[in-house]
């Protein structure tokens, strides 16, 4: 997290779950604050830093709950506990302008706004419950909301947070890491890792998305779970087996 150019006493940090939420100094290691409720049980999702309605805070769930913390003190600001218990947390929060967009295998998918004081508020603007993954991240490209749960969709980020297209694929069917971009030529793409080893490149210009392209996995035991990384023109996929590296155009 960069330091408040409007505070003369911040500085940068760096931000830990370990249970709750701590901060270090970057470069000594030093804490610098620990949340009152750091013995919590962390969740998988990870922590992100964001701005809402003017109020920098750090955004992370712990095992029943998404909670908001102030950046220099590490004091929480606001919780939210979704209607249905149980969801493992394990997608990333994704922003969204002034909102937050959650994901869950037993909530679904909503969009929360936030108030003047930049604390959530509890009551959803949209849910759509099409897309109710237990792991995938879903991802924000040019006005335009997709993630995977047995197939991909696409979501209408707006105030209906509905389905406006789909596609199905065998990647699809468990989980799957997106990236999300555009070529030199302006097409919209979706590059997406999928658990059975294999790597799409879906066309998502139009209302429905299409595919672009496949690489099939080098083997019927591939297991992919971490997520793709883009350097340059190469394309890194490591899965259970070995690292693989593609040249891209």
């Amino acid at each position: 997290v960069p330091a408040d150019p409007k505070n003369p006493g911040s500085q940068d940090k760096l931000i830990v779950q370990p249970g709750g939420l701590v901060a270090l100094d970057p470069e000594s290691g030093e804490i610098l604050w620990r949340s009152p409720d750091a013995n919590h049980d962390a969740a998988y999702a990870s922590p992100i830093f964001a701005t809402f309605s003017g109020k920098p805070q750090i955004l992370a769930y712990d095992r029943d709950s998404l909670g908001g913390w102030d950046v220099e003190t590490g004091e929480k600001r606001w919780e939210l506990r979704p209607p249905k218990r149980g969801d493992f947390n394990v997608p990333t929060p994704v922003v969204i302008g002034n909102r937050i967009l959650l994901s869950s295998e037993n909530n679904g998918t909503r969009l929360y706004d936030f108030d003047e004081n930049g604390a959530i508020r509890p009551d959803p603007v949209a849910i759509n419950n099409d897309l109710s993954p237990d792991s995938s991240t879903a991802v924000f490209l040019d006005g335009n909301l997709y993630g995977v749960h047995r197939s991909l969709f696409r979501l209408d980020p707006g105030d209906s947070l509905k389905t406006v297209g789909s596609l199905e694929e065998d990647a699809f069917s468990d989980y799957a890491s997106l990236i999300g971009g555009k070529t030199r030529t302006g097409k919209k793409r979706l590059l997406v890792a999928g658990m059975n080893g294999e790597v799409l490149l879906i066309d998502v210009d139009d209302a429905t998305p299409k595919l672009a392209g496949r690489i099939g996995a080098p083997s019927d035991t591939e297991t992919l779970l971490a997520h793709p990384a883009v350097v340059g023109r190469k394309l890194y996929v490591r899965s259970v087996s070995g690292l693989r590296c593609y040249l891209t155009d």
